[in-house]
């Protein structure tokens, strides 16, 4: 069982939104597939766009096991998606003279990880 949200803010014109269409996609299938699927319940994906200054920013947070642990549970597939990622933003920015940047790092509770969190920037 997944539950899952998507949010939206009413300050972003999404229609205005220019970013590569798969890239949403892939950090959320990475969320689902190596942060998720090996937890046993309560598995929590959220997707959040909003405007800060003049930039959008794409929040995907799961409530997973965590990088390191999927790691170690051996989750990871071919480890081209964030390969691809790179290359895909790299393609777009030079294109569209665009900067689109992004992050990747654990949610903390104190020192437990409890989670993913990849902030896109565009």
């Amino acid at each position: 069982e997944l539950n899952y949200k998507i949010q939206v803010d009413e300050n972003v014109e999404d229609d205005k939104i220019q970013i590569p269409h798969s890239l949403i996609y892939t950090f959320a299938e990475n969320a689902i597939k190596h942060g998720l699927r090996p937890k046993q319940d309560n598995r929590i994906l959220s997707i959040n766009v909003f405007k800060v200054d003049h930039q959008t920013k794409i929040s995907i947070t799961d409530n997973g096991v965590g990088r390191a642990k999927s790691k170690e549970l051996n989750t990871t597939d071919t480890g081209k998606g964030m390969e691809i990622v790179k290359i895909i933003i790299s393609g777009y920015n030079q294109l569209h003279g665009g900067q689109i940047n992004y992050s990747v790092e654990d949610v903390l509770e104190g020192t437990e990880v409890m989670g993913t969190l990849v902030e896109i920037w565009v």
